[in-house]
């Protein structure tokens, strides 16, 4: 996890299928949490799934990042 906080799962540039895998996603996580082991708990990030209408903002974040790690790689 090397310090991640937090993920923000949006379903990809313009597609917008957080309504179709949030449920999956949510029972997936759940049930890690109930078998993974205390350190795997203790480093598992914070996931907030976005409503599909809320995609395009988020996106944006994820898309900068990429630019800038381009550029200053």
């Amino acid at each position: 996890m090397a310090g991640v906080e937090l993920v923000v799962p949006t379903g990809g540039v313009g597609a917008g299928a957080s309504d179709k895998y949030g449920p999956h996603l949510t029972a997936f996580i759940e049930r890690y949490l109930e078998v993974a082991n205390a350190p795997q708990r203790k480093f598992m990030p914070k996931i907030v799934l976005v409503p599909s209408d809320e995609a395009a903002h988020f996106e944006m974040y994820g898309a900068e990042g990429v630019m800038r790690d381009h550029v200053t790689a």
